[in-house]
């Protein structure tokens, strides 16, 4: 019974951690209808962002919420020019195009982690609190996998409540009905979709931030958590 509870909180935790990565994928193919092949390399990137900030170690919990912060901005920012310069102008087009388009920046975006940090692997150890495990009925939790759970049913109730709740986001929702009735409205159809982006990818790069000590840092941890995220959307619709 003790290793099915430990197997179940380990799928449990694990799952958590896809869902940050699917966030993205999910809100950006979800409104604008573009499947974005990129995504796991700016996960990636911001883990490498966060890496920056807080190095080989990560001095307390609220570091670590700071640097994938950190992180998650300037991945956002990163999406306000992709959106710029690539996304608005695919937007529309059929499904071949974004995926050669979003999987070339893939390319790109991984040649770029390459340049500047290298092709060798790094680890990143957790702040001393989450180090740690507890027991719970003779059950072995690590406090990390605690934390990644926690931030990750907060991130899911601040999304739900946002998309359902707030003002903003039934525009989004109503976008995805009818952008061109939204128009008409006299809403900015552009800015909306290019809020969505930059979300998209704040949610990214703060995942990769806030799974950092979970992980080998390299460049081919764009790979392992692109296809779990995809396949995450696929299953949760």
């Amino acid at each position: 019974m003790q290793q099915f509870a430990f197997a179940l909180f380990n799928g449990v935790a694990s799952g958590m951690a896809i869902f940050l990565v699917a966030a993205g994928v999910t809100l950006i193919f979800g409104i604008l209808k573009i499947i974005n092949f990129s995504h796991g390399a700016f996960f990636m990137l911001g883990a490498y962002v966060a890496f920056a900030i807080v190095g080989g170690s990560v001095s307390s919990v609220p570091m670590l919420i700071a640097a994938a912060i950190g992180a998650g901005i300037v991945v956002g920012l990163c999406g306000y020019v992709v959106d710029k310069l690539i996304l608005s102008r695919i937007r529309g087009f059929d499904e071949h195009f974004v995926l050669i388009a979003t999987f070339a920046l893939l390319l790109v975006v991984s040649g770029v982690v390459k340049v500047i940090w290298g092709v060798d692997y790094h680890s990143v150890s957790p702040p001393d609190a989450l180090a740690g495990a507890v027991q719970v009925g003779g059950v072995i939790i690590p406090s990390y996998s605690i934390f990644i759970i926690v931030v990750g049913l907060a991130a899911f109730a601040a999304l739900d409540f946002g998309l359902h709740r707030l003002w903003i986001g039934k525009v989004l929702r109503s976008l995805v009905s009818d952008s061109w009735i939204v128009g008409l409205l006299g809403y900015n159809v552009s800015a909306y979709y290019l809020f969505t982006v930059m979300l998209a990818f704040f949610l990214a790069g703060a995942a990769g931030g806030l799974l950092l000590p979970n992980q080998s840092l390299s460049p081919t941890l764009a790979d392992a958590y692109l296809l779990l995220g995809f396949v995450c959307c696929i299953i949760g619709g």
